[in-house]
């Protein structure tokens, strides 16, 4: 699991700077500036929710309020 963490993060990492673009999650999010290892630990927190099927909090639990 962490080899397969770290080949998706890279691989998220390596799409962004192939990319010719100003519209991928490093420049959208307002990463540009940041140290390679920063930017690492957002791909790799991306690829851990990814492949662990936790989701990113789009669709939470609620249950009715009177």
């Amino acid at each position: 699991m962490a080899v397969s963490t770290h080949i998706f993060s890279c691989a998220w990492i390596y799409t962004t700077k192939i990319s010719e673009s100003y519209t991928t999650w490093i420049y959208r999010n307002g990463y540009q500036n940041e140290s390679n290892s920063r930017i690492y630990l957002l791909a790799f927190y991306w690829a851990v929710v990814t492949l662990s099927t936790v989701g990113y909090g789009d669709i939470t639990a609620r249950n009715k309020r009177k």
